[in-house]
């Protein structure tokens, strides 16, 4: 379902947010003390992680003036001519109470369902993996930078963010001190919000027991390699074996720069970098747009480094 957001910063110009309903109606009844061409819609905002009413948050119904409710309670009467509600507040996503067809002398109480940005929003950046392969031994230094906090690498990350290695055979990885590793290591925290979500290069729905044959086939496409499509699988998809349903979004190469950035020196011959967003029985909405893979297979000739990762958001994607 789309909403028009009200607070654009262009007179009679909307800016469109795809979501779902946010409010729950109460009780619809007839007001005759109403006057004509008016109803009147009354409520409470409240917190959905916790169930308390929100104060101070602002209030503006279509092509109304703005006002702010201390309390977190309202009445508004309204124009039948207003079929919007916006509510916004500082530490919440913007919610709506929508009415297409509202009739007068109506008396409606709902109640605003308002999500937490901070309940919702924060993602774990989980076990991006780098590979890095070179028919003959080669040094290199790759620096991290991420866009959330760093928690956790392997082999540790030196105080620049940056990994000093020499490729091996079959993609054995080589340090300073000799020991030996199959790929580079990195989880981050990262606020979901700091995700342009409009640059995915695939949004697709998948079954829960679909997603192995799925993977297989999406990750060969990419120039994955029987043992990268391996590692891969076997950590994601127990997560989403059960799901009913799950959304993935695919963000293949320069995308990924939203979780992080590489400076690999030197540079390779062929990069490929990976991430997934998967979202477990999304609330499906209209305005759902499918999009398939459609990107070039990974050419491997050469110094060659390739990148996977993905993260599970608890709320809805909402694309």
């Amino acid at each position: 379902m789309i909403f028009p957001k009200l607070w654009s910063n262009e007179k009679n110009k909307y800016n469109y947010k795809e979501s779902y309903p946010s409010y729950t109606i109460i009780s619809d009844i007839e007001d005759k003390s109403i006057e004509s061409g008016f109803y009147v819609v009354e409520g409470k905002i409240i917190l959905i992680s916790t169930g308390k009413t929100i104060k101070n948050v602002k209030i503006k119904a279509h092509n109304q003036k703005e006002h702010v409710s201390k309390t977190g309670y309202f009445e508004l009467k309204i124009p039948v001519s207003t079929p919007y509600i916006a509510f916004k507040h500082k530490s919440i996503e913007e919610a709506y109470y929508e009415n297409h067809s509202p009739k007068e002398k109506r008396r409606i109480k709902v109640i605003i369902n308002a999500s937490n940005y901070s309940d919702e929003i924060k993602i774990s950046v989980e076990k991006p993996v780098i590979y890095v392969y070179n028919s003959d031994p080669i040094n290199f230094s790759l620096q991290l930078k991420t866009k959330g906090e760093l928690t956790f690498s392997y082999p540790k990350l030196s105080d620049t963010n940056t990994w000093n290695m020499k490729t091996g055979k079959n993609g054995i990885l080589i340090s300073e001190n000799g020991s030996e590793y199959p790929y580079l290591f990195w989880e981050a925290k990262q606020d979901f919000t700091s995700i342009e979500t409009n640059s995915y290069n695939s949004n697709e729905i998948v079954s829960g027991k679909n997603l192995v044959p799925y993977f297989e086939k999406e990750l060969t496409k990419l120039g994955f390699n029987s043992k990268e499509i391996a590692d891969f699988i076997t950590y994601w998809c127990p997560k989403f074996i059960n799901a009913q349903n799950v959304q993935i979004q695919f963000f293949i190469d320069d995308n990924c720069s939203l979780i992080g950035e590489l400076n690999i020196i030197p540079k390779p011959d062929n990069l490929r970098r990976v991430f997934v967003l998967f979202q477990a029985n999304p609330k499906i909405i209209s305005g759902f747009t499918k999009k398939t893979l459609n990107e070039k297979v990974l050419d491997r000739t050469g110094f060659t480094v390739l990148e996977w990762g993905g993260s599970e958001v608890k709320s809805n994607l909402g694309l």
